[in-house]
């Protein structure tokens, strides 16, 4: 089995100098050493990155097996996947308290969990959409871009009280199911047209429908629901 050798040394010096990462299941499973089994398992794999100094991590295209969760609190079913067709996104930001940040202000040391003890709060959401047939080209950088730019515009709690994160998960999760959408149909629409489609056809038939999605791009419709995760951090055994 061919694995991908990546060096967390050099990742973990770059990733003090990132406020924001977008790793899909794969690659924070590489990045963090940590197999991404269970919601507890997404959480500890953000704590980690979260020690390196990443204030927010969104994990893209996670899969629990057999739709499991496996909560530390058993009374969250709520959490659970609705079924194995639906694939997750998995937010978490880090917050100091304003003496927290003073000290941190003075480590330069990655792993600043470690050495410190800093008073912080994770907030965290999951989201699940249905799962699309098919592979597109870009959606990863899209995801990132969209995410970004939300975040950015909007880094606090609106005056209902509403978490400028979840609101940003559920426009991100909504435009790009619009946009997978749109070109799953219209790839779906030049194969019907021919009984033979050459390689290069097939291939940019799946270039992501971005200029038709302009208005899901501009004006999200918040069709999906981030659900705030509670629980504590539960390391694995």
């Amino acid at each position: 089995e061919m694995r991908l050798n990546l060096n967390r040394h050099a990742y973990s010096q770059h990733s003090t100098q990132a406020d924001v990462i977008t790793p899909n299941q794969f690659e924070v499973e590489q990045l963090t050493g940590i197999s991404i089994q269970s919601m507890k398992d997404a959480q500890h794999a953000c704590s980690i990155l979260h020690d390196l100094g990443v204030s927010l991590v969104l994990i893209t295209s996670i899969v629990f097996p057999d739709a499991r969760s496996d909560d530390c609190n058993a009374s969250t079913d709520f959490l659970k996947p609705p079924s194995n067709d639906s694939i997750g996104m998995f937010a978490s930001q880090r917050q100091y308290s304003s003496q927290s940040m003073q000290q941190l202000h003075n480590v330069h040391h990655p792993s600043i969990q470690e050495e410190h003890n800093t008073e912080h709060n994770d907030e965290q959401y999951i989201l699940y959409t249905p799962r699309l047939d098919g592979q597109f080209t870009g959606t990863g950088d899209v995801c990132a871009a969209l995410f970004l730019g939300w975040t950015a515009e909007n880094d606090h709690d609106n005056e209902n009280g509403d978490s400028y994160l979840a609101c940003a998960l559920e426009k991100l999760a909504s435009t790009m199911q619009a946009i997978v959408q749109r070109t799953a149909t219209a790839a779906a629409k030049k194969q019907s047209s021919s009984s033979s489609i050459e390689k290069a056809k097939i291939v940019s038939s799946r270039e992501l429908q971005l200029i038709q999605s302009r208005e899901d791009i501009l004006h999200p419709v918040r069709t999906f629901r981030a659900l705030r995760v509670q629980c504590n951090v539960c390391k694995p055994s």
